[in-house]
């Protein structure tokens, strides 16, 4: 059931696979990017679902594994690429997003390979592109209080259509940050969906109901009125802590903090704050954040305010993503602004 040869996955039927009951068990039978190809009852078409990517993101996995073990006959052919299995492992189990000596498994598809790992992972972005799929589905969660949301390079019928199957709120991105979704993007329609935040088993349902919903259907269209009321934002901005920033979340100043922010501030995910929401405190008066739109310049100066060592916003905008876990923070962002769209 492991990978192998990234151009021939081994075909079975989900009668034929030995799922074991207990996940841990099943993730150490398999290695890192592992691909499994399951029949389904159309077998001319294809779907991809990629899950696990960051290991410690485990609604996907979870969903999968149940999914398995119920024996039902996909619609269409189903690819399986379960990703950062050794991480997720690594005790405490799914605590870790990637182990130190093998990097982030989701900021490598679009570069050039420079080790095993990462050939592995060019091996597999050219075979998923040369396929006729007809759709990718990779699954994730976020570290902070979020609703569950779909996010992609593409915004045409059958993204937001399975967008809708999971829930109501879609960020349209062309940020380049070498993810899976931004490599297949060009050859077939592809969507991360963020199942809400890892642990929480209200996470783990919506994942598991959404990809049934996916894996189930006949046809990902006509849409009628699928996605009439979905949120639709884009032109995202990642925002990130500058090299050195001592972080912290308290709910007053933290003097050996260069930046203390509201603890709560995820609470505030898909929701429009003015301008002048308080976000936190500063120590010292240079602005320890960055703030890279697509084109790569820093919007920092233009989203954030301080005045007497409070930090607020700038002007209104709309935050999502907002992570309060500070190693989040520093490998990866703290959150992203992004802006209403119109229909």
């Amino acid at each position: 059931m492991s990978g192998g040869d990234a151009a021939a996955p081994r075909r079975t039927t989900v009668a034929d696979l030995s799922v074991p009951a207990g996940l841990e068990v099943w993730l150490a039978q398999l290695e890192d990017l592992s691909w499994l190809h399951v029949a389904g009852r159309d077998p001319a078409r294809l779907r991809i679902v990629a899950t696990l990517l960051h290991g410690n993101e485990p609604s996907g996995i979870r969903a999968l594994h149940r999914w398995l073990r119920l024996g039902v006959e996909p619609a269409t052919d189903l690819w399986l690429l379960i990703g950062a299995v050794r991480a997720a492992l690594e005790p405490p189990v799914f605590a870790h997003r990637f182990l130190a000596a093998h990097g982030d498994l989701n900021r490598c598809w679009t570069s050039a390979p420079s080790d095993p790992r990462t050939r592995r992972v060019a091996e597999l972005a050219r075979a998923l592109s040369r396929s006729n799929a007809e759709l990718l589905i990779d699954m994730h969660n976020n570290t902070g209080h979020n609703p569950v949301y779909g996010v992609g390079p593409r915004r045409d019928a059958v993204v937001l259509a399975v967008v809708s199957l999971f829930g109501r709120r879609f960020v349209h991105s062309s940020l380049a940050l070498g993810t899976l979704v931004e490599a297949m993007a060009p050859h077939f329609p592809s969507v991360t969906i963020e199942c809400g935040r890892a642990g929480d088993p209200g996470a783990d349902a919506a994942a598991f109901y959404g990809l049934s919903r996916v894996l189930a259907l006949d046809s990902l269209t006509p849409l009628d009125a699928a996605y009439e009321d979905m949120q639709l934002l884009g032109d995202p901005i990642r925002v990130t802590l500058r090299a050195g920033t001592r972080l912290r979340f308290d709910r007053a100043p933290d003097a050996a903090a260069d930046l203390t922010l509201d603890p709560d501030l995820d609470r505030h995910n898909f929701e429009l704050l003015d301008a002048g929401a308080p976000l936190g405190w500063l120590r010292g008066d240079a602005l320890p954040l960055c703030a890279h739109d697509a084109s790569g310049v820093d919007r920092a100066h233009d989203l954030f305010a301080s005045h007497e060592g409070r930090l607020a916003a700038a002007r209104p905008w709309i935050p999502v993503m907002v992570t309060t876990d500070p190693i989040a923070a520093r490998i990866d962002c703290l959150f992203y602004v992004v802006q209403p769209l119109a229909r």
